[in-house]
């Protein structure tokens, strides 16, 4: 098992930055999402760590509880959901009705049901502390009815989730301009302006192809 846990005390609220084994398939109907990984297993690994990594050293830096795990081969949904995180961002497999938090253990929507052992329904829960959801993981903001509603639905303030197939080379350096701008105090709105306008990802189109529900007015400094 490889996963990397670290916690500092803090003040604002809790972070949880998660990134998932993307290899193979998640089995959600991703169309290829594993093919779209650059570069070999350490590559990615390495990617996944600094990705998870800046997440975490943003928060921590201004004043967060912050937690981050790498490639975890188990992690509960309903573990996540009950600590109640203020912010949740996840990079890895999924589809417009869930994602895989590792092998396993998948939260998704009550738009398809549960067929894991560990499936948690996400609707099931009050998110209402949660500030911020960011699903960085293809399609969880395609159609009318998707993850991003059901999180946003269930009290989440502010969630932001793609419409596109995603590189995952791409994902984290959006990852990367978005957090960073967090951290310096503009408002989520702001931020993902900032990481949408990046010139350096290797498809674009999809890479700006997300969405934001709810209020992102909020600066989360």
């Amino acid at each position: 098992m490889e996963q990397e846990t670290q916690q500092e005390p803090g003040v604002l609220g809790r972070v949880l930055m998660v990134v998932s084994r993307v290899a193979g398939s998640c089995g959600g109907g991703c169309n290829g999402c594993a093919a779209a990984i650059a570069g070999s297993a350490d590559t990615y690994q390495s990617s996944a760590n600094a990705a998870a990594r800046l997440a975490h050293n943003t928060f921590k830096d201004i004043g967060y509880l912050s937690s981050y795990y790498s490639a975890p081969s188990r992690l509960s949904a309903a573990w996540i959901l009950l600590r109640s995180p203020e912010i949740f961002a996840f990079i890895g497999h999924g589809n417009v009705y869930g994602i895989m938090l590792s092998e396993g253990a998948f939260l998704v929507t009550r738009q398809i049901g549960g067929t894991m052992p560990e499936d948690i329904y996400i609707e099931d829960y009050n998110l209402s502390k949660a500030k911020l959801h960011v699903y960085i993981t293809c399609y969880a903001a395609s159609g009318s009815s998707n993850l991003c509603l059901s999180a946003r639905n269930s009290g989440v303030k502010c969630v932001i989730g793609w419409n596109s197939l995603l590189d995952i080379q791409d994902s984290f350096l959006w990852n990367q301009q978005f957090m960073s701008r967090l951290g310096q105090g503009d408002t989520i709105t702001q931020a993902r302006s900032f990481a949408n306008k990046y010139k350096s990802y290797a498809y674009p189109d999809r890479t700006v192809d997300n969405k934001i529900y709810g209020d992102g007015s909020q600066i989360l400094k």
